[in-house]
């Protein structure tokens, strides 16, 4: 039996993709906040883990409560990624992805987009895997970004000037 080499490369890139890129996503966080001043560090600090904690623990609480089974378990193939057959809400690669992009974004745009962008190639990579349904990956960035949303303004008016 022969390989394409279309395919393979194909399913090369995605599994990186849904396996490792969401490391970057974090390191340039980091990077950023290092160069950041003082008041946005300490804002960047306390919103992110306000963020994080509430948005992980929102995710465990709504899958108490529904169960979506992961693709290669309802479809009955390999995924390109040994995974256990769990629940596949939310998708904990894309929350933390969007998590950290939906804070960036309360303080600069532009890195925002870009943190974005990587959060949707995580995303789809884990979709295109065969790990997730797009409900599990939609589900961790709505989460997210209306956990960001409310929380900002919180965390704004509760640091000093």
């Amino acid at each position: 039996m022969q390989c394409d080499p279309a395919t393979v490369s194909r399913d090369v890139l995605i599994v990186f993709a849904a396996k490792y890129l969401f490391l970057v996503i974090p390191a340039i966080a980091f990077i950023y906040w290092l160069t950041a001043p003082s008041r946005t560090r300490k804002y960047l600090f306390f919103l992110g883990m306000a963020v994080g904690l509430i948005s992980v623990i929102i995710g465990q609480a709504i899958a108490y409560f529904y169960f979506d089974p992961r693709p290669f378990v309802t479809g009955h193939f390999q995924p390109l990624i040994p995974h256990v057959a769990d629940n596949g809400f939310p998708s904990d690669h894309t929350l933390l992805s969007a998590v950290i992009a939906a804070t960036l974004t309360t303080v600069s745009v532009p890195m925002g987009i870009v943190l974005w962008v990587i959060t949707a190639m995580v995303a789809i990579a884990r979709v295109s895997a065969g790990l997730h349904h797009a409900i599990d990956v939609i589900g961790s960035i709505c989460i997210a970004a209306v956990v960001t949303m409310i929380a900002q303004r919180r965390v704004r008016a509760r640091l000093p000037q």
